[in-house]
């Protein structure tokens, strides 16, 4: 019987066996943190270490690997932590798509105020890192919405007239 996506508090058996294949060990205190409509996500112990597994049955080739990728990318921007991809892989017939993370435990006792101010200079750091083209040199997902690789030497600004006739 095929995989489909649902609501669960427990890792599929596939998931199971992934995380037991990657870290050699048993997976432990799993506990659902997020995902929601695109893909399921859960806080995992393994040997007394926490990592963060994302998993989705009947996802399109290369989902997860896109992921990575895009973290890569943020990661060499070096404008914020960025977690490390520990493995992915693509969903079979038998088996959902997952990616694994190292889990970065959340800061405790932060200012929501500075919080906001802390963001705004990480994500205007974030944007300050520039290429010499635009665009990416491989195809990736917004949400499950597949953006086929496009780069170019065309300055995006072009495209800001239609973007505020559309506001």
């Amino acid at each position: 019987m095929p995989l489909t996506d649902f609501v669960t508090n427990e890792l599929p058996a596939s998931i199971r066996t992934a995380l037991r294949d990657v870290l050699h060990a048993e997976p432990r205190d799993m506990r659902l943190i997020g995902g929601g409509k695109i893909s399921h996500t859960a806080r995992v112990e393994v040997n007394g270490t926490h990592y963060v597994v994302k998993w989705k049955a009947n996802a399109p080739p290369s989902f997860f690997e896109a992921e990575a990728r895009g973290l890569a990318l943020l990661r060499a921007a070096k404008a914020f932590r960025v977690p490390e991809v520990i493995a992915h892989g693509d969903a079979t017939q038998n088996s959902a798509a997952y990616l694994i993370m190292e889990w970065i435990e959340p800061a405790s006792g932060v200012d929501p105020a500075e919080f906001a101010a802390d963001y705004g200079r990480i994500l205007a750091a974030l944007h300050s890192v520039t290429g010499k083209t635009y665009g990416l040199d491989h195809d990736n997902f917004n949400g499950e919405l597949h953006h086929p690789a496009h780069i170019t030497n065309m300055d995006p600004r072009i495209y800001l007239p239609a973007i505020s006739h559309h506001r």
